[in-house]
């Protein structure tokens, strides 16, 4: 299994349409908070 590292999110469409896709955003390189 993969390291603890990453945080997986939740992208949700701003378009009304319930859409949405996950990603991953690696803590070690990108600290800083998601908006």
């Amino acid at each position: 299994m993969a390291k603890g590292g990453r945080e997986k999110i939740k992208l949700e469409s701003t378009a009304g349409t319930g859409h949405f896709y996950t990603t991953t955003k690696n803590k070690r390189i990108q600290p800083e908070k998601m908006e």
